[in-house]
């Protein structure tokens, strides 16, 4: 059981990861056009 809410807790920081990421290309995407 704890091993499962350990899993979901690095979900949670890899999808906030993502979406910093995600930003930053998004953002260098509008910076070069």
């Amino acid at each position: 059981m704890p091993n499962k809410k350990h899993i979901k807790k690095v979900d949670k920081d890899n999808q906030e990861l993502f979406r910093y990421y995600f930003r930053q290309i998004v953002q260098a995407i509008i910076f070069y056009k």
